[in-house]
């Protein structure tokens, strides 16, 4: 029996992307910024401390042009300690890895690292390394790419023959129905992954951990080490995978989190609360880092409703300091920052009745009640002066999908102020 870590995307010293950043203390800025780098540390110590065999790293260790000397630096100082306790690590390069200039940190890789090399124009045959782990055979087949090498036809580069030993197919690659690929990597269909005779696909390329297929074979991302921003996609655990191999039969991926820094969201409806205070509490329950694996935490929340709180959080000044009163004034670790709070909440009216009027209120709630997708929202554009009407010449963004709803509830905070 042995034990591997299977890791992707790394992306190591590359900025944490989306986060505002107003009034954050310097030692969580810190932080934010070396997030990358110690969790690629606690890779290397989690391998280490679970005795694996090896290490499998499938592509995404930098970014392309965003790789720098620190990042370069702390990887390499993360395979000479795995290389000190006697663990392989097996690299597949992903096209962000392959720059056209050599990296900044040169030199010979530890004697226990194997770094799959392209092969000449990018469409040879998966390199293939045979070893033993604690007494039994493994083969690890690779696929180091570049930037200029084809991405079709990746699985076709593996073997179609059984081999002897567990068998490993390691590539800086996602699935092709994946929503959460990251851009300009290759792509493969199961369908074609599950005509080779490999035991377990070790891809990439994936933001979130995927076990596309279970056994027979293991189809498998382990998603970022670290996220890299607020995004949905981002948020929750993220880390290596765990795989524990015995009678040439891998059992199921453990995900371990290895993130320093977790994103996470919460929308809290104000309706039946009377008190900031109540608020306050509702909200500090919400970032507990106890429940998430004592992770620091940057959070975002939405606030949703109508009651008692509406008309003292009406005033942004009063907005301001319920932001300030969650922010933390000594830090500590795990720390947890509240990056933006959005105020969502409208006046107390029965909207209901509201529409049955005649008046503005009533024609702009039937406004917003109707299509608000495709070119339908540009039928009220010739009524407005032409230069409100030019800057209103595209449609609201995609990653928007709730604009309609946002603005109708400022809207109406405007509009009925003095009277909810």
């Amino acid at each position: 029996m042995f034990t591997f870590l299977h890791v992707a995307d790394l992306e190591l010293d590359v900025p944490i992307k989306g986060v505002l950043g107003e009034a954050m203390p310097e030692s969580i800025a810190s932080a934010v910024r070396d997030a990358s780098l110690n969790a690629w540390d606690d890779v290397v110590a989690t391998a280490i401390e679970r005795r694996v065999a090896f290490v499998l790293v499938a592509g995404g260790v930098h970014e392309g042009a965003a790789r720098g000397t620190r990042g370069q630096l702390r990887f390499r100082a993360g395979l000479a300690r795995l290389d000190a306790a006697g663990i392989r690590t097996f690299i597949a390069a992903g096209r962000g890895d392959q720059p056209e200039d050599a990296w900044v940190v040169s030199g010979p890789l530890p004697e226990l690292v194997h770094r799959f090399e392209p092969s000449p124009g990018g469409d040879g045959t998966a390199e293939r390394v045979a070893f033993e782990a604690n007494g039994d055979p493994v083969v690890v087949y690779g696929l180091g790419d570049s930037r200029h090498a084809p991405v079709a036809g990746l699985a076709g580069r593996f073997p179609k023959s059984a081999t002897k030993g567990f068998s490993i197919g390691l590539m800086h690659a996602g699935v092709d129905t994946d929503e959460t690929a990251v851009e300009d990597a290759g792509q493969v269909a199961i369908a074609d992954l599950l005509e080779r005779k490999i035991d377990y696909w070790a891809l990439g390329a994936s933001r979130v951990h995927q076990v596309w297929h279970a056994d027979g074979p293991w189809v498998v991302a382990p998603g970022s080490t670290q996220a890299r921003s607020p995004q949905a996609l981002d948020r929750g655990p993220h880390g290596a995978v765990l795989v524990a191999v015995a009678g040439g039969r891998a059992t199921g991926p453990e995900l371990l989190p290895t993130d320093r820094i977790r994103f996470e969201s919460v929308t809290v409806d104000v309706s039946e609360l009377t008190t900031v205070a109540e608020l306050l509490d509702r909200l500090q329950e919400a970032g507990d880092p106890a429940a998430n694996d004592d992770r620091s935490l940057i959070m975002r929340a939405t606030l949703v409703g109508s009651g008692p709180l509406h008309e003292r959080l009406r005033d942004p000044a009063n907005r301001g300091e319920v932001l300030d009163a969650l922010r933390p004034r000594r830090v500590n670790e795990p720390f947890v920052w509240w990056d933006r709070v959005e105020w969502r909440l409208q006046p107390a009216l029965d909207l209901d009745e509201v529409r049955k009027g005649h008046d503005f209120l009533a024609d702009l709630l039937a406004t917003a009640r109707g299509n608000a997708t495709g070119a339908a929202w540009k039928s009220g554009l010739p009524k407005l002066p032409a230069d409100v009407a030019r800057q209103l010449d595209t449609a609201p963004a995609t990653s928007e999908p709730d604009i309609i709803a946002r603005a109708l509830g400022l809207a109406l905070d405007e509009l009925t102020e003095g009277y909810a």
